[in-house]
């Protein structure tokens, strides 16, 4: 009923979230009361008279006891959607005597945001004056985008647990919500490129510890060379000073584009791109584990630049990028099919790897000409129904969302 009265229900609200329950069964009485009044007069008067001065005196005393609290809130910065994210939450009591009772509640719109409800009613039986506590919240973002911190509205029952008054807390900081990805169970790029840079694990862990990517090899010392590490055992063996030689790995840069160009806005194409973004990130992930610098990300019809991200941190540069990404309709996919656009997009990249929606005369001719820019281009079809005319490298929604993406 209350749905047909907005006012009705933001009164409701109002004494839910600030008058406990004991402060509303008095508040009831006191109504009723005041009805008996109309009838009964004298005999209910003392008792109508009595309740008001409870809850007024409450309510002044429960004033002057509120506290005063300061609030930080410590939250990954990036996570996937659909990951049980845990939050950090600093009280300090800022007044000169103590805080008891205290509550908090998380406040988030429950469309994009599930609490963990059990873990998050948190009552504090004391914060002494100038103290600081730290309790955690958990909660999971159900979808991707970038969102601001949960709030908080924090208070106090004390003393009578008639009233709670509040403070709210709203961070300025932000979490990247990127899609969800499982990793890609095989991803083969071009070896005498990319994989014959080391000799074996032990050689990359050294040239890690020297400071530098790639093992040269051994050379005796002479006086003034400047030294990144000594190599003791054939120093030992030969019985003159040796020391290894590094030198800077250059490693490979990628171009990644993302089609996210398609027809209607169906739920069905919604959830192919969504497959389509989830790839993606997976594909970003698997390329900083291979060394690979993604230099720029082109979704749909637009550039952006990630160049100098490294690691974990390019998975979140992009990550952040797909997090705001957003469909374009397929009669658009026409105006990037020109060599200016791809010249751009490729400017840094010396590979390209493009992430389709399934295959026609524009993709494919999308494809040649990024091959053609970036020396070489790996196309991926995402199709559940994909035709017999589609390249070797065809996914579907299922392999995407169970991780048994198959790349070569």
């Amino acid at each position: 009923m209350f749905r047909y009265f907005p006012t009705f229900r933001n009164v409701g609200r109002v004494f839910r979230n600030n008058i406990t329950k004991p402060g509303r069964t008095l508040l009831f009485l006191l109504f009723f009361t005041s009805i008996g009044l109309v009838y009964l007069e004298t005999p209910l008067i003392f008792l109508f008279t009595a309740i008001i001065s409870i809850l007024a005196i409450a309510a002044v005393i429960s004033f002057v006891f509120r506290p005063n609290l300061e609030c930080r809130i410590v939250f990954p910065e990036v996570v996937q959607a659909g990951e049980r994210v845990k939050a950090d939450v600093y009280l300090r009591n800022v007044r000169r005597r103590s805080a008891f009772e205290v509550f908090f509640d998380p406040v988030v719109i429950e469309s994009e945001v599930e609490l963990n409800r059990k873990g998050n009613d948190v009552n504090i039986d004391q914060i002494a004056a100038g103290k600081t506590v730290r309790h955690s919240i958990e909660y999971t973002y159900l979808k991707r985008g970038v969102y601001g911190a949960p709030g908080l509205t924090m208070g106090s029952t004390f003393p009578f647990n008639l009233f709670r008054f509040r403070q709210r807390f709203r961070s300025q900081e932000r979490t990247v919500v990127t899609p969800a990805f499982k990793p890609i169970q095989h991803f083969e790029l071009p070896q005498s490129r990319f994989s014959d840079e080391f000799e074996d694990e032990k050689t990359m862990q050294m040239a890690h510890a020297a400071g530098a990517s790639e093992y040269v090899g051994n050379r005796e010392y002479q006086v003034g060379m400047p030294v990144r590490r000594w190599d003791y055992s054939s120093w030992a063996r030969t019985g003159k000073p040796t020391v290894r030689e590094f030198r800077e790995y250059q490693r490979g840069s990628a171009v990644l584009f993302v089609d996210g160009f398609f027809g209607q806005a169906t739920d069905e194409n919604r959830d192919r791109f969504e497959a389509i973004l989830s790839l993606t990130t997976a594909l970003s992930s698997e390329l900083a584990q291979q060394m690979i610098d993604i230099c720029t990300v082109v979704i749909a019809d637009r550039i952006h630049s990630i160049s100098h991200s490294i690691g974990k941190d390019q998975v979140a540069r992009v990550g952040e990028l797909l997090a705001e990404a957003t469909m374009k309709t397929n009669t658009e996919i026409g105006s990037i099919i020109n060599d200016e656009f791809i010249q751009t997009a490729t400017l840094q990249g010396s590979m390209a790897i493009l992430v389709m929606n399934g295959q026609d005369a524009n993709r494919k001719e999308l494809e040649f000409r990024f091959g053609r820019e970036a020396s070489m281009a790996i196309g991926i079809v995402v199709d559940d129904q994909p035709s017999s005319e589609v390249s070797k490298n065809v996914v579907t929604i299922k392999e995407i969302r169970e991780g048994k993406v198959r790349v070569s």
